[in-house]
């Protein structure tokens, strides 16, 4: 193999002229494919109908108070949101993020142009955070923003703080890495500078930038703090503690460089790999052995010491919150490597470097894990354009086809609830788990997500319209409770989506015959 490395340490590399523009251009386009066979699922369209719903920007930070998330990704859609109720405007927001992100990344000229390449094309860049509309996108954007600005030492430090105290209020997980970019790149910039801590503490740049990450924390969990009644769904496990939960975190991280989706996996070896209900010796062992690899693969102290912490303070944070994380949440420590690799590309000429283990291998190794991001990458993508990724759009066109966009209408259970109402642009409907009319889910105690409505709820929201009642379910219901409530099966959706939760069971029920 050419040695290809992971650092410049003498001049920016000369690009082709045409490798950035060509590149992005293949970025974009790609991507915008991508997004336009995406259906969005809940997670997605939850945000954009907060965002509608919400009448004024403080009803938005109070819509906000059972999510766990930040206010910025809201705050983009406020806008758009009333302007149009099409939640196609959410995907354009994240495609631009993203193609932000790939020019972000093509202009690090000091790593090498083929890491530069697969990264772009790597999972969490690519669909993950790119084609699925959510919060990530703009976190990942603002932290390797600000990482690149620090690191560089292009003097546009003021803005690098601005950039991690947007970032600390784009997601929770954000928050860890925008801390230590902090310490690492701005309160040591150079790779002897942590000989000498009492340092910053004498300059008035750090107690500027201090005051901004500390406002931007305290606005962040002014938003996020959990009220008493919050319910957190399927997140905790019996008899776990907290070090079995961080053991599960760690288990499961191996997930950052083969994304496969949990469900994906077959159920005999499910727990051994990623476990849910104890931690896995195997799972723990793999995962730990390619996070060395990788650690080892990178060739100075900083990069290692930051990928590493990075992705310990991201377990920690898993296991006093979501507890046991989806693949999502271990793209910040994808991001970590991603930093990582751009402090090797950036560090100082006279900096110390370590080979762990030979070059060229290294450099394999990192091509490797990249490529195999690379390829996961595109079998998701291929797998969202042929299948739909959630069936409640194509229920949502069918009902508006067939005449029953405006039919009083049930949904139960909820998972597919506010995906169909974004895509109808209907206010509202009715939620069996709460027993109220609502367009997006209140992640609350009393929200009972497995009740289901019953005859006497149905026949009261078709006494208030001269219309039959439509109950919506992500589940076939058993032939006799169906016959019991005098519902039929108008159409079924579950043309195996890529999230399988999402299928959709149109039922109607006649209105009551009047006496």
């Amino acid at each position: 193999m050419k040695d290809v490395s992971l650092s410049n340490r003498s001049e920016p590399r000369k690009d082709h002229p045409l490798f950035l523009p060509a590149m992005l251009t293949a970025y974009a386009a790609s991507l915008a494919v991508v997004v336009h066979f995406h259906e969005m699922f809940r997670d997605e369209m939850q945000a954009w109908l907060i965002a509608r719903d919400s009448k004024s920007i403080p009803d938005l930070f109070w819509n906000l108070r059972y999510e766990g998330h930040p206010a910025l990704w809201h705050l983009f859609l406020y806008l758009p949101s009333h302007i149009s109720w099409n939640p196609v405007s959410m995907q354009v927001i994240n495609w631009v993020f993203a193609v932000a992100e790939a020019w972000v990344i093509l202009s690090a000229k000091r790593l090498h142009w083929l890491f530069r390449a697969l990264l772009l094309f790597s999972f969490f860049v690519f669909y993950g955070y790119g084609a699925i509309a959510r919060n990530y996108m703009l976190g990942l954007l603002l932290l390797t923003a600000a990482s690149l600005l620090l690191l560089n030492k292009s003097g546009q430090r003021a803005w690098a703080i601005v950039l991690l105290g947007l970032a600390i209020n784009t997601h929770f997980f954000a928050i860890p890495i925008a801390l230590l970019i902090f310490v690492l790149f701005f309160c040591f910039p150079t790779g002897d500078s942590w000989r000498r801590p009492m340092e910053p503490l004498r300059t008035r740049a750090f107690w500027a930038a201090t005051a901004v990450l500390l406002a931007s924390l305290a606005t962040a969990y002014a938003v996020m703090r959990p009220p008493a009644d919050r319910y957190t769904p399927w997140y905790s496990t019996a008899n776990v503690s907290a070090a079995g939960y961080f053991l599960i975190s760690e288990g499961r991280a191996w997930q950052m460089f083969a994304p496969v989706p949990e469900m994906y996996i077959p159920e005999a070896i499910r727990q051994a790999m990623v476990p849910r209900h104890a931690p896995s010796i195997p799972a723990a062992t793999l995962s730990l052995f390619l996070l060395l690899l990788l650690a080892l693969c990178l060739r100075t102290a900083r990069g290692r010491f930051f990928f590493l912490c990075a992705a310990l303070l991201e377990f920690l944070a898993f296991t006093f919150t979501v507890r046991i994380p989806p693949v999502r949440h271990y793209g910040f420590v994808f991001l970590s490597l991603l930093i990582a690799m751009l402090v090797d590309a950036y560090s100082d000429a006279d900096a110390p470097v370590g080979n762990w283990i030979p070059r060229r291998l290294a450099t394999g190794v990192m091509v490797a894990m990249l490529a195999v991001q690379v390829m996961a990458s595109a079998s998701a993508s291929i797998l969202d354009i042929i299948y739909p990724f959630s069936e409640a759009k194509e229920t949502s066109e069918w009902l508006k086809q067939n005449g029953y966009a405006n039919n009083p209408m049930a949904l139960q259970i909820d998972t597919t609830g506010t995906s169909v109402l974004g895509y109808l642009e209907r206010e509202k409907a009715y939620y069996p788990a709460c027993r109220c009319e609502a367009s997006f889910v209140l992640f609350r105690s009393e929200w009972d997500h497995f009740r289901t409505a019953n005859a006497e709820e149905l026949d009261e929201l078709g006494r208030t319209s001269k219309l039959p009642v439509l109950l919506v379910s992500d589940s076939e219901l058993d032939p006799s409770e169906a016959q019991s409530m005098n519902l039929t099966l108008l159409r079924a959706f579950r043309n195996h989506p890529v999230y399988k939760l999402e299928t959709c069971y149109v039922y109607l029920r006649p209105l009551p015959e009047k006496r």
